[in-house]
């Protein structure tokens, strides 16, 4: 996901969502925890919600799919509920599988049944089976959970047939499932010059158990000859196709002859999950990995606590955080919620509970960084984040509003508190225009709108032109900030004319 700016109509005020104490002062303002986390983040990456502390909603990182690259052939991680071939190389012909949520990475994977024809695609001239002649480097992946180990069950399957000089070669790749154990095939596909029939043949010696995900990958270094199975990132059959059978000899190529259907789970019944093929052999290290090595990360939106004299005190996080798992916090603010990008304001980063210093703003972000074990099976998890700010009192809005209209003129008079020892109202602004709600005057002698006049309550506002409606409304000004402003008062109107009116 790029983000490029966070607009203004991301910003989100949980001012209402949040458990807030009935008095001024110290406050809380909750995020997760019980009423979840819907609604709260603009960003995520590589997270997920899953069950945290006292069964809560919580952010941890999610199971990582395969991400198409310039190397990969096919990809099906069935991501979007579908069965869609990710790459653009391959078109599906046809899909008979299930997708559920019973995946080995990321959400969603696909179910085959036995009796059904799995999945069918064909390939464009641009794909490694889509054309003919000599290949490259490739490598053949999956997620496997089978529902029963009985034999003769066929993963993959690719026939097609090659002309060499007067005759015809039929070829062959194909992972099926013999003694428990996955076998892979490969007939004529490589150039054995000495035998005008060459077969390969590469056997599993770990069993796959009914109902349990494990990670197959099948491997040709055009370099070295080396073909290679591994299941679960362990090696579990090597042979080399050179002259010599060892590593060191020529090196027979792989020749792929007239494009022929893939066909993925033709006679299996199980799970499958991100099936994919690569034009190279290059080791997937991370392949077998649960979670991303490099973690995942949330942001919430940006949010004001609801008084433009709030401060953050300190922000508390409720998460598990397994040993050799780590979770960085951060947070920002700054004093408008116009114009923030990825790196400004700037992140800073945070201990949960410890006094936060020069965190000042109206406008607030946080975001944490997740980090798995090493091992990358292990994830942390964030269930609540708890902020604690000081909220100055609102001054009392203004009453009894009264406008009277005279000539290029309107007296206005009001209600309120300022002075009074017991109140935080150290003055009063007056809001005026030509529209209701829209206090964009600039007419008055006394100055455009807003006009501060300080403790009283009533002003003469001159110079305003005869025959024209002008609104007004009043409010009051904190005496713990001037930048603190009151809810406005309601909202009056009068039309100053040549002779006065009421």
């Amino acid at each position: 996901m790029v983000r490029k700016q966070i607009y203004f109509f991301s910003a989100f005020c949980l001012l209402f969502s949040c458990l807030i104490q009935p008095l001024f002062g110290e406050q809380t303002l909750v995020l997760g925890g019980k009423q979840g986390w819907k609604g709260v983040l603009y960003y995520t990456q590589n997270v997920t919600i899953g069950t945290g502390r006292y069964g809560y909603d919580s952010y941890m990182l999610s199971e990582q799919t395969i991400n198409p690259d310039d190397s990969t052939d096919l990809l099906l991680t069935f991501e979007n509920g579908n069965v869609s071939e990710e790459t653009g190389n391959y078109i599906v012909d046809s899909a008979e599988v299930f997708v559920g949520d019973n995946s080995a990475r990321g959400e969603k994977a696909a179910l085959s049944r036995s009796e059904t024809s799995g999945i069918k695609l064909t390939g464009s001239p641009h794909s490694l089976f889509g054309r003919q002649g000599l290949t490259d480097s490739f490598s053949i992946e999956f997620w496997l959970c089978p529902l029963a180990s009985g034999n003769g069950e066929v993963i993959f399957s690719w026939r097609s047939s090659r002309n060499l000089e007067s005759y015809s070669l039929y070829q062959n790749i194909s992972a099926t499932v013999y003694g428990s154990r996955m076998r892979w095939d490969f007939t004529n596909v490589f150039d054995i010059m000495s035998e005008t029939n060459s077969s390969c043949m590469l056997m599993g010696t770990t069993p796959l158990i009914p109902g349990t995900w494990t990670h197959h990958e099948i491997s040709f270094d055009a370099e070295t000859g080396m073909l290679e199975y591994k299941m679960n990132g362990i090696t579990e059959d090597v042979r080399f196709i050179t002259d010599s059978g060892f590593e060191r000899g020529t090196v027979f190529e792989a020749h792929l002859g007239v494009p022929a259907t893939l066909n993925i789970c033709p006679s299996y019944t199980g799970w499958i999950d991100n099936f994919c093929i690569r034009r190279n052999c290059d080791k997937n290290e991370n392949a077998a990995f649960l979670y991303p090595e490099d973690g995942g990360r949330f942001e919430t939106k940006i949010f004001t606590l609801g008084s433009n004299g709030a401060k953050v005190l300190s922000v508390d996080a409720l998460a598990t955080v397994p040993e050799q798992t780590w979770v960085e916090y951060y947070v920002r603010s700054a004093e408008s919620p116009f114009d923030w990008t990825e790196t400004t304001p700037e992140w800073k980063a945070f201990t949960p509970g410890e006094t936060l210093e020069d965190v000042d703003g109206v406008w607030f972000q946080l975001a944490a960084d997740l980090y798995p074990d090493g091992a990358c099976s292990v994830s942390p998890s964030v269930s609540e984040f708890t902020i604690t700010y000081n909220e100055n009192e609102i001054p009392v809005t203004p009453y009894d509003i009264r406008a009277v209209a005279g000539d290029g003129y309107v007296e206005l008079s009001w209600s309120g508190t300022a002075g009074n020892s017991m109140s935080n109202t150290a003055g009063y602004i007056v809001y005026y225009g030509k529209r209701p709600g829209e206090y964009l005057g600039n007419d008055a002698a006394e100055g455009s709108s807003p006009i501060y006049v300080g403790k009283k309550t009533s002003i003469k506002i001159t110079g305003l032109e005869n025959g024209k409606i002008y609104y007004f409304a009043v409010a009051g000004v904190s005496a713990s900030s001037p930048q603190i402003i009151g809810q406005l008062s309601q909202e009056v109107y009068a039309r100053p004319m040549y002779r006065k009116r009421q």
